[in-house]
């Protein structure tokens, strides 16, 4: 990116923009305006990671005037955000700098983020972080887990899928009321044969076919 976009955006910000931080701790970096034009040159200096949301005007002032639309451009990514905040910081202002400095020190020391993760040497179940016994998912930079942990999971899981004595339970037919027995496997079935199965279809097609006649005709009968 050019000095001088670079330069023209931090104007921008330093006079409309807005650093916050969220209760949840999350970061957004946003700036409100009635320009339409300013806010698309924003958004093709930085495509990543962005929201453009135009906010609907508010009525007509005491004096008749009416309010204009407003263009919002927001960006809540965290890399994305840091990245945005340590480029523009030397264009900055005294007073946009200290609470750039503290939206990155707030990126670097909060929970899941930067440093925080990175220092601890153990996982939850008190497992080193070796390197034979880590697990790193999308570069070592983004996220990591206990091996030993991980395997004590998969065997967990697997072990739910062996075959175990079956469950057999009992239903009523909804087509002709038999009683019969099932065993239970993903959903309970609801007839008792094919032949009722069909028919359960059929009553199922028609009951259907029946409401959208009377929707059509403004009456809707309950199923």
């Amino acid at each position: 990116m050019r000095d001088v976009d670079l330069a023209w955006f931090a104007g921008i910000f330093e006079g409309e923009g807005c650093f916050s931080i969220e209760k949840n701790g999350n970061v957004k970096l946003t700036v409100g305006m009635t320009d339409p034009d300013i806010i698309d040159r924003i958004k093709a200096l930085f495509p990543k990671h962005q929201n453009v949301k135009p906010i609907q005007p508010q009525p007509a002032r005491v004096n008749g005037n009416p309010c204009k639309m407003r263009y919002t451009w927001r960006v809540s990514d965290p890399d994305e955000a840091r990245r945005i905040t340590e480029m523009i910081l030397p264009w900055l202002g005294e007073r946009r700098s200290a609470k750039a400095q503290e939206v990155l020190e707030h990126l670097r020391t909060r929970p899941g983020m930067g440093g925080y993760q990175r220092a601890k040497t153990h996982c939850p179940k008190g497992h080193e972080y070796t390197p034979e016994n880590t697990i790193y998912k999308g570069g070592e930079n983004k996220y990591r887990t206990c091996r030993t942990c991980a395997k004590v999971w998969w065997t967990a899981q697997n072990a739910k899928k062996e075959p175990g004595a079956p469950r057999i339970e009992t239903s009523s037919c909804r087509v002709c009321g038999k009683t019969f027995s099932f065993q239970v496997k993903t959903r309970h079935p609801t007839s008792c044969s094919d032949e009722c199965r069909k028919e359960a279809r059929r009553q199922d097609q028609r009951n259907f076919h029946q409401r959208r006649k009377s929707q059509s005709q403004g009456q809707v009968i309950s199923a």
